[in-house]
Parts: C-alpha cells; structure tokens; sequence
C-alpha cells in the first residue's frame, strides 16, 4: 500500500483505493498533499499498454467477444487488487519524461 513521504505513515488498503480515484493525494495521517511518482506512473502505463496491445490481438484472431470481455474482467479485478502495492509516492510533483537539457 502507499506510504506517506512525510509522516511514513502506512496507508489502508480503503485509504488506497478511495486516494487512486480521487484527484488529491493528502495523506490522512498528516494532510500532507502527495503524487504518485513517475516511475509508479510508467508502471501504470506499461501495464495499460500491454492490456490494449492484448485487446487488439484477440481481436484480430477474432476471439469471441463474450471471451474478450471474461478475459478484460479478470485483468480489470486482478489489477485493481494488485497495482496499488506498486505506487509510491512524492512530495512533489514530477514529469513522466525527464529530459535533460544539452548545453
């Protein structure tokens, strides 16, 4: 689950999910306003990718569309429980792409 950058505050597993759907992330320990971090954010959009990537080739080998939708509900649950124990946190707010500037 999340852990505070602030307080270390080790958050619930209700905390965690009521903060994802959320637009802030305050900590309920400390009210310290947090972000996910951008490393926690590329894992999010790796594994977003592979499900579409995944979608399309179903699709395409013309899987069954109830299939499909079996196969998305158990990815949907299987990621809902699973992908909060991978964010982390920051007390500030970070670029997805870090680019470093040539002098």
């Amino acid at each position: 689950m999340l852990i505070c950058r602030n307080c270390h505050y080790n958050w619930t597993a209700k905390e965690t999910m009521h903060s994802l759907v959320s637009p802030d992330l305050i900590c309920p320990s400390c009210k310290t306003k947090q972000y996910i971090s951008s490393i926690s954010r590329k894992k999010a959009y790796v594994v977003t990718w592979t499900i579409l990537y995944l979608n399309l080739l179903l699709f395409i080998n013309q899987v069954d569309l109830a299939l499909i939708s079996l196969i998305n509900f158990v990815l949907f649950l299987s990621i809902i429980t699973v992908l909060p124990s991978f964010f982390e946190l920051s007390l500030e707010k970070e670029s997805i792409w870090k680019y470093k500037r040539v002098s």
